[in-house]
């Protein structure tokens, strides 16, 4: 996939901000020390001490590595801060089933599989329930908005907890 800029759909060089800081640096703290600190004089016969050429790149190197440790950090709190989100919990009740065919079905929708079930329960009039888990048939399960289409079909959302506590028992 393009971003119409040829990127197709690379991400950009993260090493190439601490490179750019860390090379120009050293070139940016010679350039203060001798043209804005210490200018050339006819009657001196040196320059002073090369204090932003020295400091220049270590503030930079410093700058460099405390951007990266925010970025890591970003990064694992997004890790645990998403982890179970790429799943979907569907209650659904079917009205007038039959007595061989569950009244109230709860699916667990893998979202980044194409929607593919990962574990269902079925429960019946009678009470009993099923627990069937995927063993290799992957068969995408429909939105709560295209289950509520259906005549004598009533979905919606449920939480993780909730399907547990079923699967569970």
């Amino acid at each position: 996939m393009s971003d119409g800029r040829g990127n197709r759909g690379r991400k950009p060089n993260k090493w190439i901000f601490p490179i750019i800081c860390v090379g120009i640096s050293p070139v940016l703290g010679i350039f203060v020390d001798i043209c804005i600190l210490f200018p050339p004089r006819a009657d001196a016969h040196g320059h002073g001490i090369p204090v932003c050429s020295i400091l220049f790149p270590l503030l930079a190197s410093f700058a460099a590595v405390v951007i990266y440790l925010v970025m890591a950090a970003n990064a694992a709190w997004k890790a645990v801060s998403s982890r179970g989100k790429h799943y979907e919990y569907i209650k659904s009740f079917w009205k007038y089933s039959d007595a061989d065919e569950p009244v109230l079905t709860l699916h667990e929708i893998d979202l980044n599989a194409g929607r593919n079930g990962m574990r269902c329960i079925e429960i019946y009039k009678d009470g009993h329930a099923e627990c069937l888990e995927n063993k290799g048939v992957y068969a995408p399960v429909p939105t709560v908005e295209s289950i509520n289409v259906l005549p004598n079909y009533t979905a919606y959302i449920i939480m993780k907890q909730e399907f547990e506590e079923i699967w569970n028992r």
